[in-house]
């Protein structure tokens, strides 16, 4: 679970991760994997890709603005319908905003309360459960006549085009290659699965079988041949696999 909290305060972002440590040991939950952020811009900045395994802690106020988290969890319901949003607050009179903002939040918890850890608790086992059970996530990607969602579970590895330098060619499990109207640049900015193991070529992380450091070569589960690996990447590639082991 990727977990992103926005909040100004540096002691209730300590208490925060303190909180949801303890709750990931007593219930046995897969690694949280916890981002923290004290202003808007970084916090936009770090949006990642939609997932159902994300979940934002947002603090409805920041730096003096009594509605940041608010237009904030618009801004991520915008590309990201598949997130769960908390809102953590000592402004309960702001609850009933919330609605005009159509975030769809999962909770919404007053700071000042002794229930924080119980229901912080509840909401990260609902979470936990939507990921087990739904879907696996998708990306929206541009071809020349539209747009094509493609599960990530499908995707292999991209390559440039040798025709268009603004295009990739996408390889997917069932040996299909579709151009894509990007380049690998911005799609790997699509995915924290995907990585660039050469400047020719950008990888699915969870596709990768084999690597051969002797030739410089990755195996991919899917692809019909071995693709090249940058031997300045051979380090980096290691560490991302061993952060998706964990």
């Amino acid at each position: 679970m990727n977990i992103y909290i926005l909040e100004d305060q540096w002691a209730q972002q300590a208490h925060l991760e303190k909180t949801l440590h303890e709750i990931e040991e007593e219930q046995q939950l897969d690694p949280l994997h916890i981002n923290l952020f004290s202003n808007v811009t970084d916090f936009l900045k770090g949006l990642p890709s939609p997932s159902v395994e994300n979940l934002f802690l947002l603090d409805v106020e920041i730096n003096d603005d009594l509605q940041a988290g608010l237009k904030i969890s618009q801004r991520i319901r915008q590309t990201d319908l598949f997130s769960s949003i908390i809102f953590i607050t000592v402004h309960n009179e702001l609850l009933p905003t919330t609605y005009h903002y159509e975030s769809e939040a999962l909770d919404f918890i007053a700071k000042d309360q002794d229930n924080v850890k119980q229901k912080l608790t509840k909401d990260l086992l609902h979470v936990a459960s939507k990921s087990k059970h739904f879907p696996a996530p998708t990306l929206l990607l541009k071809v020349s006549n539209g747009f094509l969602r493609v599960s990530l579970d499908d995707i292999v590895y991209f390559e440039p085009s040798p025709t268009n330098t603004h295009q990739s060619l996408m390889h997917t499990v069932n040996n299909q290659i579709t151009t894509i109207n990007a380049n690998l640049n911005q799609l790997s900015d699509r995915s924290s699965l995907f990585f660039r193991t050469h400047k020719h070529c950008l990888i699915n992380l969870n596709k990768v079988s084999k690597i051969d450091t002797h030739n410089h070569l990755v195996t991919l589960s899917g692809a019909q041949a071995p693709q090249p690996l940058s031997r300045l990447k051979n380090k980096a590639l290691l560490s991302k696999l061993a952060e998706l082991n964990n």
